[in-house]
């Protein structure tokens, strides 16, 4: 029996050892395992900052683009209103322009006597 008991004793310190070194061989795999993922999230993560940086920098253009615009529109407008204005100017011009022809008509018709 003495024996018996002895040859479980190594055989079960034998298989032990060998779980032993599986779960280590397991542990370092599982190691390189997260690494390699580690190493990708790291690049993930770098070209999201990349991403990121361009995202604002595009950002940062519509916002002057549409500043742009709403001083454009703002200029518009306010020549829209000075060509009203200049429009006004030559109609009343215009009506004098006329008057003048009219009273210049009379004066001539004047000296040209009866």
């Amino acid at each position: 029996m003495g024996d018996s008991t002895t040859v479980k004793k190594k055989f079960d310190d034998m298989f032990a050892s060998t779980r032993y070194t599986q779960a280590i061989k397991e542990m370092g795999s599982l190691k390189d395992a997260k690494a390699i993922d580690l190493k990708i999230a790291k690049q993930k993560l770098a070209d999201l900052e990349v991403h990121k940086t361009k995202a604002a920098e595009i950002k940062q253009k519509i916002d002057d683009d549409k500043r742009r615009i709403r001083d454009n529109n703002a200029d518009a407008d306010q020549m829209q209103r000075d060509l009203d204005e200049l429009a006004s100017q030559i109609t009343e011009l215009e009506g004098q322009l006329a008057e003048l022809d009219s009273v210049l008509l009379v004066f001539v018709g004047h000296l040209a006597g009866p």
